[in-house]
């Protein structure tokens, strides 16, 4: 049961972090590096960014 549980977190990790590294072409990081930050998309492991954005969207409720 065990074994089933540790294998199957396994193939989602490996999932996100192959989607987390192939998301975007260098032409498509430059035009998300040159938006503001309150309007880029949301990027897992971009934690500052992503807070930022949060809270902006929090902030205009």
């Amino acid at each position: 049961m065990i074994a089933r549980i540790v294998v199957l977190a396994a193939v989602v990790f490996a999932g996100v972090v192959g989607e987390a590294s192939a998301a975007y072409t260098p032409a498509q990081r430059a035009t998300i590096r040159s938006m503001p930050i309150t309007q880029r998309p949301y990027r897992p492991g971009h934690v500052y960014g992503n807070t930022v954005r949060a809270l902006n969207r929090i902030g205009r409720n």
